[in-house]
């Protein structure tokens, strides 16, 4: 779960920058 949380976080900072 937290795994996928931080997948998350990732794909939206990559979006963002």
């Amino acid at each position: 779960s937290f795994s996928g949380f931080l997948c998350c976080i990732f794909c939206i900072f990559t979006v963002f920058v």
